[in-house]
């Protein structure tokens, strides 16, 4: 007789956080889940149609409507190993669901520091930690305006308020398992960082916080936060028209985002003849069609170019572009050769330029024989016909380490500028430092 001696191991899984669609969901759909994790839901959808849809975790089981509610604190459940979703719409019904659910990893439901706000109407979001992260949920736009480029969900934030040692970014998608470490997907950052390789023959590196936020409209279906102190801030699910905007100050800073429809932007920017101007812009983009172009001009009083103008294309993609010049902005305009170009943001900033009024954190001097170690760039199948100073920074981990600079061109409408690259990881790594930020 053979005895076998069976040891039962206790497997702790770890899943990514997703977010589930109600759009298309099927009659009966399991989903595998980390134990521990949280379930919210963010939906505008009537209640009596998420009443035909069931959920089951562990001991739990809801309709989802129990879920809906306008609450400042979201409604959530804890999730065991499985979620379980029966859906009793019928196709017509199930294919107009706007909704979703977003479940977390266990450590963020556990993290005191980590929320999450389902914006229906408007919401008032207060972090008083370091290393806080809220998760933006958006739901349906409520709108009965009929412009063209009006998104299906959408966030206005007003009000941002920071205190004086605080550091604030926005991120695009969910936060990932190793979310307090992901920089790739910033959108936009207050302080930021600016660079100025005009001055002195040499390139100096400098962070830059701008108090004056114009409104930001976040045209995405989430995204999230991380504050390293006290901020506050207003999120609205409203959109307003931004095709021709005027900024309120002449130190400020904005985004522009879209997502779906575009049509041309233009940024009029407060004019002072008698100081000394910074304008600059961090863009990505994710253009997928062939033959789509976007273009990002920064132009002066004149109407002539101020040295701040990128261009990409679905060949020629850029996350976290920088462009910075030491003239006055007047004009933003960004223009595209399709109504639907792709995913971009567009984060642009214009600010005083004087000595000490800014935090140095690297000054290198320029000497034309010094080239990267590594670098190739996705402007390289662009016609280019002027040169311009690209500078690229990397960090060894413990700090910005270096600074690098090309001698290199644009593209053919000859717009000359300065273009500063940061990633966070040894460039010596990557071929390609634009794909690595």
């Amino acid at each position: 007789m053979y005895i076998y001696w069976i040891l039962l191991l206790a497997v702790t899984v770890t899943c990514n956080p997703f977010i589930i669609p109600l759009r298309g969901l099927e009659t009966f759909t399991t989903y595998d889940a980390e134990s521990g994790s949280k379930l919210y839901l963010a939906s505008n959808d009537a209640n009596e149609s998420l009443k035909k849809i069931t959920l089951v975790t562990g001991t739990v089981n809801i309709t989802l409507d129990q879920l809906n509610d306008f609450s400042d604190t979201p409604k959530f459940i804890k999730v065991s190993d499985r979620v379980v979703l029966s859906n009793q719409n019928s196709v017509a019904v199930n294919d107009a669901l706007t909704g979703y659910l977003y479940i977390t990893t266990k450590q963020q439901a556990d993290d005191p520091n980590f929320s999450v706000a389902v914006i229906k109407t408007n919401h008032t979001i207060v972090t008083t930690d370091t290393n806080s992260t809220v998760v933006i949920l958006n739901t349906a736009l409520i709108s009965d305006s009929d412009e063209i480029d009006k998104p299906l969900k959408t966030s206005r934030v007003t009000d941002i308020k920071q205190s004086a040692n605080a550091e604030f970014d926005f991120h695009w998608g969910i936060p990932a398992n190793n979310w307090t470490k992901v920089v790739r997907n910033k959108f936009f950052e207050n302080p930021f960082i600016a660079v100025d390789c005009y001055s002195g023959g040499k390139c100096t590196l400098y962070k830059k916080t701008i108090y004056h936020i114009e409104p930001l409209q976040i045209n995405q279906d989430y995204w999230y936060l991380k504050s390293s102190g006290p901020l506050t801030m207003t999120i609205e699910n409203k959109f307003v028209p931004t095709l021709n905007y005027t900024t309120t100050a002449f130190e400020t800073t904005g985004l522009i985002v879209n997502n779906d429809v575009f049509l041309q932007h233009t940024v009029n920017f407060v004019f002072d003849p008698t100081k000394k101007g910074h304008s600059g812009l961090i863009v990505s983009t994710f253009i997928e069609s062939d033959n789509t172009y976007l273009e990002f001009n920064l132009t002066d009083r004149n109407g002539g170019n101020t040295g701040g103008g990128m261009r990409f294309s679905n060949t020629a993609n850029g996350i976290h572009s920088q462009v910075d010049d030491l003239v006055q902005a007047k004009l933003l305009v960004i223009n595209s050769t399709s109504i639907h170009p792709g995913v971009f943001y567009c984060h642009a900033h214009k600010f005083y330029y004087s000595s000490g009024n800014h935090k140095i954190i690297y000054s290198n001097p320029l000497h034309n024989s010094l080239s990267p170690a590594v670098y190739t760039t996705n402007y390289s199948n662009q016609n280019y016909s002027n040169p311009l100073d690209i500078c690229l920074l990397y960090s060894d981990g413990t700090g910005y380490s270096n600074l690098h600079y090309s001698t290199h061109s644009f593209y053919n409408n000859a717009i000359d500028a300065r273009l500063l690259y940061c990633y966070t990881t040894n460039y010596s790594n990557f071929s390609n430092p634009l794909n690595d930020l």
